[in-house]
């Protein structure tokens, strides 16, 4: 993949510390020749009843392709259950992602996500563990499932009630 342009962050604190704003903004940036736009913002909330660390994610971003423009917003939520106290480890953090996405694909068709179950996040792991989801696109919908947690790159897509194992790359 060619890239090209800026990526510039804002860190107004420590990530741990609670309160801190992360703001990531591209500036003419590009993935081969896709333009990508936009603002992701993640907040610290600080703990949870659990004493996890919890951040809250918005983002409202846009790609534009030779075909047409996709366009999103997500607000999520990321609670950091393990690997904190093992601070030069990053590996072995998991996270727990909720939330919702929707927006607009390429042909102008609105889409909705939402996560069903936690999706589970290995740090060290290039894909998702467990947890589920689904998307909408009027009268198209399918739920992917990611499994018990582990790191493989299995998934069960179900389709108008068909069951499908997938190997994602």
């Amino acid at each position: 993949r060619y890239r090209r342009g800026v990526v510039e962050m804002t860190i107004t604190g420590w990530y741990r510390d609670s309160g801190t704003v992360v703001t990531v903004e591209p500036q003419g940036y590009y993935v081969n020749d896709n333009l990508v736009q936009g603002v992701k913002t993640l907040t610290n909330k600080g703990r949870n009843i659990d004493g996890n660390l919890v951040y809250d994610l918005f983002v409202d971003g846009s790609v534009t392709t030779s075909d047409g423009t996709i366009h999103w917003t997500s607000t999520r939520q990321n609670e950091w259950k393990e690997g904190e106290s093992t601070v030069f480890i990053p590996w072995d953090d998991v996270y727990m992602i909720t939330g919702t996405a929707e927006g607009t694909n390429i042909e102008g068709e609105d889409f909705d996500v939402v996560i069903n179950s936690a999706l589970r996040i290995l740090v060290g792991c290039r894909w998702i563990t467990s947890g589920s989801l689904t998307l909408t696109s009027g009268t198209f919908s399918m739920s992917v499932d990611y499994g018990t947690g582990a790191c493989d790159a299995t998934a069960v897509v179900t389709i108008n009630g068909e069951e499908y194992t997938i190997v994602m790359n």
